[in-house]
């Protein structure tokens, strides 16, 4: 082998290390960057020659530059960051809705409806009191607050749900639009013998962002690009996107997700279960409306009912026929209306406590209206209204369970998914280190080589 041979393999081998110091350099920088591959440097020989009867080495040759991305760990922690995403949103929803439900030292409801009864049957006991029938009225006042703040409250979350459907939506296309983007960088990059390594990196970190708002699934292609999937429609193919859009339903004037399809779009929003848009769907379509309609179910059964036996009454002026509460006239709506009557608001001697006219002393009217509270006639019939209420309060408490119980399981499912890429992709900085002295020593190695061909250069040079 010729000093210039020699001068050739050193040079190459400096270079390589070169490249492998910067390779390192690259991977510790990167130790915390959300979706970065670990990257290595594939060396391999540059071969031999034949010289004087003898194999001699060429030296090293720095091939390319590889990640360790792995597409199956990947695609476990997408599908497990959008089930993630999901509980952490449901659980939240349910952390929002518990304290409209809560029997706090104020009371809620349920002490409302206790304390309506409880007035009429202290009315009883002397029902000719001024002061007894304001306290049935103030009663019917609160009770009346209580279905109004407990309808509002989830009326203004499923508001915020609807806005934050148009918020996902237009946070996962401007996802879209970077993933598409990055396609088209990808597939230039490496069709031109590139290495693109980082830009995968910035590909994944992407991905796992758009997880947590809609349940996609992901398919590397041929070409290096990234398709995704959202149910059966391709949001990004290549450099293509296909961004998502909103419009308000008019049958219920709310957002409603929709995909472009031939020349037009086809709503989706059913089709979205997972992730957060599928948490915030589940509370405004399904979540809130159910408990909306036990309200309403439970405050039209209630005003119903006092009503009748109310307006066959008489009050301490002599009048019958008077409502007690705004009569409803349809169940739907009938806790955000419930109000007291205006023909007693305001007016003790309104309060129905006889039913018989001209009796001061009658207390029947109050009594069979507090009666009411022991009698089964909400539920289609099966519950006490304050029964009712408590299932409705334990139809809270335990779907918030489950959905705290479903966070933290979704977590821990999450991190053993991510714990298992990272074993095979994630950045070790104690490797690096080492990887780091290892390419040092052969930099160093390399230098001394070139040195040693240098100075058997001159002493030829002095001999000839």
């Amino acid at each position: 082998m010729s000093i210039f041979s020699i001068l050739r393999t050193g040079a190459g081998a400096m270079q390589a290390a070169r490249r492998g110091i910067a390779v390192a350099s690259n991977n510790v920088a990167n130790a915390d960057t959300p979706g970065y591959a670990r990257q290595r440097l594939e060396l391999s020989t540059v071969g031999t020659m034949r010289q004087g009867g003898l194999l001699l080495g060429r030296g090293v040759s720095a091939d390319s530059i590889t990640s360790a991305y792995d597409r199956f760990n990947q695609a476990s922690v997408t599908t497990r960051t959008a089930v993630s995403s999901y509980s952490d949103h449901r659980a939240g929803a349910y952390r929002a809705i518990e304290p409209v439900f809560a029997e706090g030292p104020d009371g809620r409801l349920g002490a409302a409806i206790t304390q309506f009864f409880d007035s009429f049957s202290r009315l009883g006991n002397d029902p000719a009191d001024p002061s007894l029938r304001r306290a049935v009225l103030g009663a019917g006042d609160t009770l009346a607050a209580m279905f109004t703040q407990a309808d509002t409250a989830l009326l203004d979350r499923l508001t915020v749900a609807d806005e934050r459907v148009s918020e996902t939506v237009t946070q996962a296309n401007s996802l879209l639009g970077q993933l598409g983007a990055l396609n088209a960088e990808i597939t230039s990059l490496e069709a031109a013998g590139g290495e693109a390594g980082d830009l995968r990196s910035q590909r994944i970190a992407a991905l796992d962002s758009l997880a947590t708002l809609l349940p996609v699934r992901s398919a590397e292609q041929a070409d290096g690009s990234m398709t995704v999937l959202l149910g059966g429609h391709a949001l990004v193919q290549g450099a293509t996107t296909r961004p998502l859009s909103v419009s308000v339903d008019p049958a219920t004037n709310l957002n409603r997700v929709e995909v472009p399809m031939g020349g037009g779009v086809a709503e989706i929003t059913t089709q979205i279960t997972g992730a957060r848009l599928g948490a915030v769907l589940e509370e405004r379509d399904t979540i809130i409306p159910g408990l909306r309609e036990d309200l309403d179910a439970l405050a039209y059964d209630l005003a119903t009912e006092v009503n009748s036996v109310h307006a066959a009454g008489y009050g301490a002026d002599g009048v019958t026929g008077r409502d007690f509460f705004v009569a409803p006239t349809a169940v739907s709506g009938a806790a955000g209306l419930f109000g007291v009557h205006a023909s007693v608001l305001g007016d003790p001697d309104a309060v129905a406590a006889a039913t018989t006219a001209g009796l001061p002393g009658d207390n029947t009217g109050s009594q069979a209206i507090a009666a009411l509270a022991d009698a089964n006639l909400a539920g289609g019939g099966t519950r006490t209204f304050l029964g009712f209420y408590a299932d409705i309060v334990v139809e809270v408490g335990t779907a918030a369970a489950s959905a705290y119980t479903d966070q933290s399981r979704a977590e821990v499912r999450l991190h053993a998914s991510l714990d298992i890429r990272d074993s095979t992709s994630g950045v070790s900085v104690e490797e690096e280190a080492l990887d780091l002295l290892r390419f040092q020593d052969a930099y160093q190695a390399a230098g001394r080589v070139l040195s040693t061909a240098n100075e058997l250069m001159d002493e030829l040079l002095r001999i000839v």
